[in-house]
């Protein structure tokens, strides 16, 4: 699946259920996304190319396989998001 393809896939996403944003900042957000956009736009540009790379269109629903590599992606991104708390608050504008 090409990246325009997922990422397609991620924009038409419905709030299908609770989620926590996988940043630990304790907002919800879609299944699809892995974090609210606050949190996203914190990472640093590898780590979100890590997670896009490696994430399947619908295993947040169970129609595709969580991957080793995308857990090693995410896992990769949460620890930097747990290890950088000073940038936490930071809005889209700051």
């Amino acid at each position: 699946m090409t990246l325009e393809n997922k990422y397609a896939h991620v924009q038409r996403a419905l709030m299908t259920r609770d989620h926590d944003c996988h940043g630990g900042c304790g907002r919800k957000c879609k299944p699809a996304h892995f974090s609210c956009p606050t949190c996203w736009r914190r990472l640093p540009v590898e780590l979100k190319r890590a997670i896009w790379r490696t994430y399947q269109a619908g295993q947040e629903e169970g129609r595709a396989p969580v991957t080793r590599e995308y857990l090693a992606a995410a896992t990769a991104a949460q620890r930097w998001l747990i290890a950088h708390p000073e940038l936490r608050n930071r809005g889209m504008f700051s």
